[in-house]
């Protein structure tokens, strides 16, 4: 099962990759003179990263390391689901963040399974395709909810820089937080 801290890490990843393809698309729309293949490519290889690295974290599968198995376990063994200070995590609001992480990826993870991964007999569906805004309100969704989760578990926050990139602080308090790496 992955931790915490591991999860956040990939998903602050996701984030810093998400803010140097704005950056490379802002500067690539505005460089005259660059245009051709590359340039087109650029948003699908970031969509191909992005959708993988999201289907990651919902993938139920019990040998891989997800933040969908870290909720499900929260979930199913009360007496591991306390928060650094010892307070019980709240089942409802598990139910609620692992169907909200459902909801939000559900476009991501249909591109995910049957074009990055597989090629289906019925061809790609248009109407699942996400928008970027929808991409990048998934990402934010799941960053929201890791974040929630490392800090209640762990005692860690993040603080968010400008440039996308993130820094652990230790939240008051947390001097005897526990990681839950089961």
């Amino acid at each position: 099962m992955a931790t915490a801290r591991e999860i956040n890490r990939r998903l602050v990843d996701l984030r810093q990759q998400r803010h140097h393809f704005r950056a490379l698309a802002v500067a690539v729309q505005d460089a005259p003179g660059v245009k051709g293949f590359f340039v087109l490519d650029i948003p699908r290889w970031f969509t191909a990263f992005a959708a993988m690295a999201i289907r990651r974290e919902v993938d139920g599968a019990r040998d891989v390391r997800s933040l969908k198995l870290l909720l499900d376990k929260l979930g199913s063994e009360p007496e591991i689901a306390h928060d650094f200070t010892g307070a019980p995590i709240s089942s409802p609001m598990l139910r609620e963040h692992k169907r909200a992480l459902t909801n939000v990826s559900e476009k991501i993870t249909h591109i995910a399974d049957k074009e990055l991964a597989h090629a289906t007999i019925a061809g790609p569906n248009p109407d699942m395709r996400p928008t970027f805004e929808e991409l990048f309100a998934c990402i934010d969704e799941f960053e929201s909810i890791a974040a929630r989760y490392t800090a209640l578990i762990t005692g860690d926050a993040m603080i968010t820089r400008d440039d996308g990139s993130a820094s652990p602080v230790r939240l008051a308090g947390a001097s005897q937080a526990r990681p839950l790496t089961q």
